[in-house]
């Protein structure tokens, strides 16, 4: 039924307005641990071929590479902050969008 499904969603909706932006993972029971690994296990052997392919050896090369790493760390923490930000916005929006039409169907109903 439809109806359960809008039920479902405003209800998940209302968990993910009352929860933090660094805990609507576990609202919607997502492990981001998993996908992280991933990354890791792909990225650092990508980056390290990478500085051998430009020539980057000793202490300069290894200095640059941790300064790509903490730039993209600080990249995957603003994509984090704002997919919560995200989230809630439009957890917000489709709860005022859902009052207003339980109240027009209440309002044709009387």
């Amino acid at each position: 039924k439809p109806g359960v499904y809008g039920e479902y969603l405003r209800d998940l909706c209302v968990r993910t307005t009352r929860t933090r932006s660094y805990k609507v993972h576990r609202v919607v029971s997502f492990e981001p641990i998993a996908p992280a690994c991933v990354l890791v296990r792909i990225l650092i052997p990508l980056g390290l071929a990478i500085k051998s392919r430009m020539g980057l050896g000793g202490w300069v090369g290894h200095i640059q590479f941790g300064l790509l790493l903490a730039f993209f760390f600080v990249f995957l923490v603003a994509v984090k902050i704002f997919l919560g930000f995200s989230i809630h916005w439009i957890s917000r929006a489709f709860m005022a969008s859902y009052e207003k039409t339980q109240n027009q169907r209440k309002a044709k109903l009387q």
